[in-house]
Parts: structure tokens; sequence; C-alpha cells
């Protein structure tokens, strides 16, 4: 797997992730979470349009995560 495409993946599972622990915690504000959800949105929508979000998905599946949402 080419670097750079792993990076993105990298960092477009860790935003996703992130909004999970974020979505129902008190301790994190309306804008917090809109921001982190944002940015994951960023970037998943990046993955769409250069036509990997086969990839990634088959990517977090290898990761153990099967269950990955938009």
């Amino acid at each position: 797997m080419d670097r750079l495409m792993e990076r993105l993946f990298i960092a477009t599972h860790k935003q996703y992730r992130q909004c999970l622990r974020m979505e129902d915690n008190a301790m994190y504000t309306d804008m917090e979470r809109m921001a982190v959800r944002t940015s994951y949105q960023t970037l998943y929508r990046f993955i769409v349009a250069e036509n990997l979000e086969d990839k990634y998905l088959e990517w977090v599946a290898d990761q153990g995560e099967d269950e990955h949402r938009r």
C-alpha cells in the first residue's frame, strides 16, 4: 500500500474513532463534536472522490473493525 494512502486512511480512521468517543460524552461541547465530525467527513469525502472507498473499507476490516459507518 502506498505510504501516503495509508497515512490518509489512518488519519480518517482516527477522526472516526474520535467522533465515536465524543458522541455521547458530556465533557465536549456541540461545537467541539461538530468540528471533529466535519474533519472526519472531509477526509472521508476525499477518499470517496479519489475512488478509494473500497480500499479504505477493506483496510478498516483488516484492522479488526468490521463495522464502519459514515
